[in-house]
């Protein structure tokens, strides 16, 4: 029968040194392949031990094969003068580059990786480039986007590409006998900055195709010289559509950790967590790999360690009668090395007194003053006061089980979650209250449970759909490398700030995990948002989330599955519909559209305010011709009451029935 998948050969260089980033890589490529696709990986070696070669075979399967070729380097020896760069900067070994047309003969045409990468789709895309008439497919080195590069060989090329991605077509390259030029160039010019990646610049010059920049995103070093371009000149090298450098993060296929500083070392390097995710998951699921050696210096462990646990963010605004109850079951948690920030938002009780007696008596209280900027803003102060390896977002007059925080760490730990749901309970200040809203009971608990690990859009998907979706913050525990490494902050001036926030939290978020416990408790009290009478605040604060969460999906559609696109758009127009109905509550001279300083925010909101205007036109419309048939329906109530319909029903019964007969 025959083998009708998609083939795709794959050689990764890699030596004794370099063994633990080539099986993360080669994870990150197992995992996101296309159930279509069959991989056949090459893996070049001037030697490896055995244990080390045995961790590859783990990857073995109907859609992977694995094959070791064994190259030696005694001739570059004396071309290279870093012969010993364990986990960083080249080799001798990259060397075996130069050779690769003639090590495998079986193919014309190969991806070749550098091992310090991850990648995040399948690579059939990638795969199917033309190089027919090219000796590489590659993309454009970052560094010619600085202005002021100061690479010798960059400027002396068509096309400087980086050479740790490369679509290679062998059958040009052997017919041109281009490893003896590529030899020959190296011995030729005994220059100490010409890396192997500007030799095969030079020898490949004017024979290079160009691939789209989100195949090789070098985003350190993007962020590193962002000074010296902008986002339209980088466009313009790359014929690309990119908004931001965010963008670019968000669109890569293959992200490359090209620089001296790596990310199993340097936990704080752009998008590293990327890289720990699939360190993690090749833990996780294949024990039995060889992660650790006498040669590793075992600091992936250490690059999480903090001795900050979880920072507790509590913004606080004229809490005197309820601070002391909620604070000290924060204080209490049963996790101890916890950061507890509490950000005065200008409380004008005794607040701020009380607050500074709780942090003379427990020094792991810090305590932020501020003006009066609303609940949004004192998060985002304490979030950025944060040094916690995780937050959590609570509220000053609420409770949390005092088990709850130590729970919620160990189970992200274990997993490496960038958030984790959880459910809660309310309880009433007063019978009143509780007969007065009893519309709140249960509305804080799931009736599914989510065991296992989800990306964000999915566990959003299926909650959505499940009518489990809440985006209470007091329910969600992050990571907060994960916020801080998406933006992720919650808009200031509105209320009901929660749901767009939330929404944007779970789209983006990669690991996601949730807890079937009731680990929060919700207080109803008199005058709190969820008890005070609806006003034109409120209204503002649903619309402006409508519109900019509208905006989110639009943005980053190209990150959510199709899915969680349409349950997305569900929950979206379920907004729009419940603001439309605290629109119309609203007295006619309260109902102003909130304003946006964004144009393209402004542009979307006035072609929905508009349709408030149109959907009112339409119900007048409706209430008038329901008002019409409702007298119409009146009058022939009257007319077959009355004696003479009765009689013309009689006379004319015979003829309908024959009528009807001759019809049937």
């Amino acid at each position: 029968m025959t083998d009708t998948r998609s083939r795709i050969p794959i050689v990764i260089i890699t030596d004794e040194g370099y063994v633990l980033p080539t099986l993360v890589a080669i994870t990150s490529i197992v995992e996101n392949k296309a159930d279509e696709t069959f991989l056949d990986f090459f893996i070049v070696t001037p030697g490896l031990s055995e244990n080390s070669s045995l961790s590859f075979s783990i990857f073995k399967s109907d859609s992977v094969h694995i094959s070791f070729i064994h190259e030696p380097i005694d001739e570059f020896k004396a071309m290279h003068k870093n012969p010993d760069a364990k986990f960083g900067g080249s080799t001798h070994a990259d060397l075996i580059k130069f050779r690769l047309p003639y090590l495998i003969n079986e193919y014309d045409k190969l991806l070749y990786l550098d091992g310090d990468i991850i990648v995040k789709e399948d690579l059939s895309t990638l795969y199917a480039y033309d190089v027919k008439d090219y000796y590489v497919a590659a993309v454009i080195d970052t560094c010619v986007l600085n202005s002021d590069n100061k690479h010798t060989y960059s400027h002396c090329v068509e096309n400087y590409f980086n050479a740790g991605i490369m679509l290679m077509n062998l059958e040009k390259m052997r017919k041109d006998k281009i490893s003896e030029k590529l030899i020959a160039k190296k011995k030729e010019i005994n220059d100490p900055q010409l890396f192997l990646q500007s030799t095969l610049n030079l020898v490949f010059d004017g024979k290079v195709r160009p691939l789209p920049l989100r195949f090789n995103v070098y985003y350190d070093g993007l962020i590193r010289i962002k000074s010296k371009y902008t986002i339209d000149q980088l466009n313009e090298k790359y014929d690309a559509r990119y908004t931001s450098i965010q963008d670019i993060a968000s669109d890569a296929a293959i992200i490359h950790y090209c620089a001296k500083k790596k990310p199993w070392f340097a936990a704080d390097l752009s998008l590293s967590s990327e890289w720990y995710d699939y360190f993690l998951r090749l833990k996780h699921r294949y024990p039995e790999a060889v992660l650790f050696d006498t040669a590793y210096p075992n600091r992936i462990e250490a690059r999480s360690a903090n001795t900050t646990k979880v920072s507790v963010i509590i913004p606080v605004f004229n809490m005197e009668n309820y601070i002391d109850e909620s604070i000290k079951s924060i204080m209490n948690q049963t996790l101890h090395d916890i950061q507890i920030i509490c950000v005065n938002d200008g409380s004008e009780d005794s607040t701020p007194e009380l607050l500074n007696s709780y942090a003379e008596d427990d020094k792991r209280i810090k305590i932020i003053n501020q003006p009066n900027l609303g609940l949004s803003a004192a998060r985002n102060t304490g979030l950025a006061e944060a040094s916690g390896e995780y937050v959590y977002f609570f509220d000053s007059d609420d409770l949390l089980q005092e088990n709850a925080l130590e729970v919620l760490y160990d189970h992200a730990q274990k997993a490496d979650l960038h958030m984790v749901l959880f459910d809660g309970r309310v309880f009433y200040d007063n019978e009143e209250l509780e007969i007065a809203f009893s519309k709140y009971k249960g509305s804080y608990q799931r009736s599914m449970d989510y065991t296992g690990i989800y990306s964000g859009d999915e566990l959003f998907t299926q909650m959505v759909q499940n009518g489990d979706y809440f985006v209470q913050a007091c329910l969600a525990f992050y990571q907060r490398q994960y916020l801080t490494e998406n933006n992720l902050q919650y808009r200031r001036g509105i209320l009901h700030e929660d749901n767009l926030f939330s929404l944007q939290a779970m789209l983006l978020c990669k690991r996601a995990g949730y807890i079937h416990q009731e680990f929060f408790l919700r207080r109803i009290r008199e005058d709190s948002i969820m008890t005070k009478t609806f006003t034109y605040t409120n209204f503002q604060g649903y619309y402006i989330s409508f519109v900019e969460m509208l905006l989110f999906i639009i943005e980053h559609h190209r990150e959510i599955t199709d899915h969680s696109i349409m349950a997305a758009m569900n929950r979206l127009l379920h907004i729009n519909d419940m603001t439309y109905r605290q629109y119309m509550s609203l007295p006619p001279d309260k109902r102003q559209e909130p304003q946006f300083f964004d144009p393209i925010s402004h542009m979307v909101s006035g072609i929905i305010y508009s349709s408030y205007s149109y959907r009112i036109a339409s119900e007048e419309e409706n209430k008038e011709l329901r008002k019409e048939n409702q007298e119409l329906h009146n009058e022939l109530n009257k007319l077959g009451s009355s004696k003479s319909f009765r009689i013309g029903q009689i006379v004319t019964y015979i003829p309908r029935m024959v009528k009807k007969v001759f019809h049937d």
